[in-house]
């Protein structure tokens, strides 16, 4: 007959009120330099919770949770532990109506007496709900993670077992306190741009990318204090710095025109499938010429990037139908091909080595296992 599994913990979860708490879920975890290990656990009708296993550490940590409790961590917990009485407390909850430019979630949380407190955030149809938290007075604070701009609204009290639904969070109507400037961008014939990303300057060439919404012909940015130092970018125009503090047009020039010649023959490619340019870009835009859906034609890619710079050159290999782009993959040459491109309104020339054709065949087979 097999020996039973050593002990690893044994104890009690209850309420405040020493009532057991059979909902309650348990978390153990082991130490990562013995492997890192975890096992979970629920207690039975009476609270009691039992768990045996072969376990390669001396102590571990515990985590123990239940709907409307607050968490609780207890940490290095002799291995063989016995007789444990844990007790979690009852929280409340911060809830209210969010109002905000549609697309764009804010991120919520709460400081008590200026120290931040973590509490889960859940969020439903405008409905948010912050908690459980412990009974106490807290501020709110709401913003983006890509804007400084932060609101904050205080005095909020929480009583453990209860939802606290402050008047100024029914609704908290974010679009009138977080500034927020809408944008026309448009082409030099006055056609609106389709892929855009709008950065903002923190300093000289320090850009930090912030998230805009298109809708219809407009681009919606979050961020602030106002007036904001915008950088704009969009594959095949000019990079463009503005000032902004109110809606506005945006009009971006075309950008520097390129052409790249493959020096030797494509291999030949299986149908439905086009080898195109792709850069490495000295601007917050990844990849302006894989932006534009550019392909190689006998031997010739043409397009636009936004800025000046040193570029490196790596070929990319797509699948299209009916326009749409299915799948691609890219490869560096080794050596990579690098060139810098200047300032100017004539298409700049550069030559680039064509890929073998056991270059192409590993380009697919890495597509097809990663499909």
């Amino acid at each position: 007959m097999l020996a039973p599994a050593p002990l690893v913990l044994q104890g009690i979860v209850l309420d405040e009120s020493g009532s057991p708490l059979r909902a309650a879920g348990l978390s153990m975890h082991t130490q990562a330099s013995h492997g890192g290990a975890s096992f979970h656990l629920s207690p039975d009708a009476l609270g009691h919770f039992e768990t045996r296993k072969h376990v390669s550490t001396a102590t571990l940590t515990l985590d123990v949770h239940a709907e409307g409790f607050l968490r609780k961590r207890l940490v290095e917990l002799p291995v063989g532990s016995t007789g444990l009485e844990i007790v979690l407390v009852r929280g409340g909850w911060i809830s209210g109506r969010l109002e905000f430019v549609s697309g764009m979630t804010p991120t919520l949380g709460v400081t008590r007496a200026g120290v931040s407190v973590q509490a889960a955030f859940s969020y439903s149809h405008l409905d948010f709900r912050l908690g459980p938290l412990p009974t106490g007075r807290y501020t709110l604070t709401c913003g983006y993670p890509w804007s400084d701009a932060r609101l904050a609204i205080d005095g909020l009290d929480v009583v453990a077992g209860e939802e606290t639904r402050d008047p100024r969070l029914d609704p908290l109507d974010l679009r009138a306190l977080l500034p927020v400037v809408n944008l026309a961008i448009v082409d030099e014939e006055g056609a609106s741009v389709p892929e855009v990303v709008v950065s903002v300057r923190r300093a000289p060439g320090k850009f930090e990318n912030l998230r805009a919404r298109r809708a219809g012909d407009i681009w919606s940015v979050v961020a602030g204090p106002l007036p904001l130092a915008l950088h704009i970018e969009a594959p095949g125009h000019r990079a463009l710095d503005i000032e902004a503090d109110s809606d506005r047009r945006v009009v971006l020039e075309r950008g520097i025109p390129l052409r790249l010649v493959v020096a030797g023959s494509l291999p030949e490619l299986p149908d439905g499938w086009g080898l195109g340019p792709r850069l490495n870009y000295p601007g917050p835009l990844s990849s302006a010429a894989h932006a534009q859906r550019v392909e190689f034609r006998d031997g010739v890619a043409e397009f636009c990037v936004s800025l000046p710079g040193r570029y490196a050159f790596s070929f990319s290999l797509v699948q299209r139908h009916e326009g749409q782009e299915l799948s691609g993959s890219t490869w560096w040459d080794d050596p990579k091909s690098v060139f810098e491109v200047a300032e100017g309104t004539s298409p700049q020339v550069f030559f680039v080595p064509a890929p073998s054709l056991e270059l192409v065949k590993e380009m697919l087979a890495h597509i097809e296992e990663n499909r």
